[in-house]
């Protein structure tokens, strides 16, 4: 026996996705803002509405950030150099002012265009350390990848919850930091060409993972990062060159 509702027709599938995004709940939106990087987020859905300024300020959003920033294949050198610049403040000013308390992992791959000012460059660079040695207090992870020289000195020694910090430089790779007062450092990467360790700077005697990339001379290194040298449960470090 048919009813008039058994030859109702089925609702089709646009009417399903006839749906105003702004009616979705906060919960929802937040998903979807997560699977967007970091760059849309702050680019485009923040300037959509109120409503989605304030949620990508969610904690679940914070935890963890990726940037990458680098020119375009096809973008003139003087554009690329004009544009780096003002991008790496602002992120670091986002940093600072939003996601610091409750970012937990940072992930960031920085290739410097040519022609970009070196003293512009070097304020540029101080504010984000400044951003992550003042205000990121719960750090536990960071990765760190340039295409030019790096030093880690005091505003790495003040990230005390880092667990895991991997460090590539492009070329010269300096550790000046004592990093002994990271007493919850497992994993320790660093990566130069060359690398250089200033033999005052001790490592963290909690450290379980060890590699050391580039030109790094044993009789330089630290006593814990040198060949003869025992560490817990992860027997001799690797020194590759």
């Amino acid at each position: 026996m048919h009813t008039a509702a058994d030859s109702a027709p089925l609702p089709t599938a646009s009417g399903f996705l006839a749906c105003d995004i702004g009616c979705l709940s906060d919960e929802a939106l937040v998903l979807i803002f997560g699977s967007l990087g970091l760059q849309e987020r702050h680019a485009a859905a923040a300037l959509v509405c109120r409503r989605w300024n304030r949620l990508l300020g969610s904690p679940a959003l914070l935890r963890s950030a990726a940037l990458r920033l680098a020119p375009g294949p096809t973008q003139p050198t003087r554009e690329a150099a004009a544009r780096f610049l003002p991008r790496l403040r602002a992120f670091a000013a986002w940093l600072g002012a939003r996601a610091a308390p409750h970012l937990v992992c940072l992930h960031l791959q920085l290739c410097i265009p040519q022609g970009a000012p070196t003293g512009r460059l070097r304020r540029a660079f101080a504010e984000l350390k400044a951003a992550l040695a003042e205000r990121c207090c719960g750090l536990a992870e960071l990765r760190f990848e340039v295409d030019r020289g790096a030093k880690l000195s005091g505003w790495v020694a003040a990230l005390a919850g880092l667990r895991t910090l991997h460090v590539r430089a492009g070329s010269k790779l300096q550790l000046v930091a004592q990093l002994q007062g990271l007493t919850s450092l497992r994993e320790l990467h660093l990566e130069g060409c060359p690398l250089r360790i200033r033999p005052e700077a001790e490592l963290p005697a909690g450290v379980t993972a060890l590699a050391l990339a580039g030109d790094a001379r044993s009789s330089a290194l630290p006593q814990q990062a040198r060949p003869q040298a025992r560490m817990p449960s992860c027997g001799r470090p690797q020194l590759a060159a």
